[in-house]
């Protein structure tokens, strides 16, 4: 399982995102705003219906975008998720498995996803829950 994979499962994400090599190019993601708050972008990216289908999840995302304090990689991992999901159209998140991506862009998916579950998971963890002891 790879980083992308298990951020993906950290933060509770319907999706499983396996990328390794091949594809990529244009789409919904790449005009995306670049305004959005951390509290819409966190709702778009953590709640899914159960039977959303790929497509239903990127253009929310799209429409949403990602906050304006988000890092470049992390914002090209954006556009590169939205994409590819995009690209999956009618197929159900339950059913999603393994896309192909290049090595670029699977290090900027992975900046994403990490920046994702940073930033929504702890902003949505109680505050008096505390840090994780090792």
């Amino acid at each position: 399982m790879n980083t992308m994979t298990r951020r993906l499962a950290a933060v509770g994400a319907p999706v499983l995102l396996a990328l390794s090599l091949s594809a990529c190019g244009g789409g919904p993601g790449d005009d995306a705003p670049k305004d959005a708050s951390q509290e819409d972008f966190c709702k778009a990216f953590l709640e899914q219906a159960q039977d959303s289908t790929a497509k239903e999840w990127a253009d929310s995302l799209a429409k949403v975008g990602t906050p304006g304090d988000i890092g470049g990689e992390e914002r090209k991992g954006f556009e590169v998720f939205v994409n590819e999901l995009s690209d999956l159209d009618d197929k159900k998140l339950s059913e999603v498995g393994d896309v192909e991506v290049s090595k670029d862009d699977e290090k900027a998916g992975t900046a994403f996803v990490e920046w994702a579950a940073e930033t929504c998971v702890s902003a949505s963890l109680p505050e008096d829950l505390g840090s994780p002891t090792e």
